[in-house]
């Protein structure tokens, strides 16, 4: 039996730190204000940047680094590699544990492109999420220039005011 399971995406556009955060449900239903009430007033809230990635070698040090620098506690990185010939997987794979936060890396054995990475990214957040994470989109050569971006929209979430979208992904 498929799982219900309703998270909230925050959708960035170039790490866009003063810009409006916007969710939206993967589920097949809207988010209801009973809903977001519950998510508000939970006390901690797991944020997962989810970033399908393909020859970002280039970019990975700044990028790995940018989710370092976040105040933000609890944090998770899920990559997905379409296919890279530069080594970023490898790199990833190399390099994971030396950062402070969950790094998990799905690898596409074949290029699929970037819509079809997201959607591999979407299928695995909706089985390791709880009901009403937070889910950062970001692409893997972007940054987030400020050190309070999760903890600014963690703080936006539960004064019960996020800005949400539904849509399918």
């Amino acid at each position: 039996a498929a799982k219900s399971l309703t998270v909230l995406v925050v959708i960035t556009l170039a790490c866009c730190c003063s810009a409006p955060y916007m969710s939206s449900s993967i589920s097949n239903h809207c988010i209801t204000d009973v809903q977001l009430k519950a998510a508000a007033t939970s006390s901690v809230h797991q944020i997962f940047v989810a970033s399908a990635m393909r020859n970002a070698l280039l970019y990975l040090p700044d990028f790995f680094q940018s989710l370092t620098n976040q105040d933000y506690p609890h944090l998770s990185l899920i990559l997905c590699d379409d296919n890279s010939l530069d080594g970023s997987a490898e790199w990833v794979v190399k390099k994971k544990a030396s950062y402070p936060f969950s790094t998990t890396l799905l690898r596409l054995h074949e290029q699929r492109g970037k819509a079809h990475a997201k959607w591999r990214l979407v299928e695995r957040i909706r089985m390791v999420a709880a009901p009403m994470d937070i889910v950062l989109f970001i692409n893997a050569d972007d940054k987030l220039f400020r050190h309070d971006v999760l903890a600014e929209i963690d703080k936006a979430f539960k004064r019960n005011k996020p800005w949400y979208a539904h849509g399918h992904f």
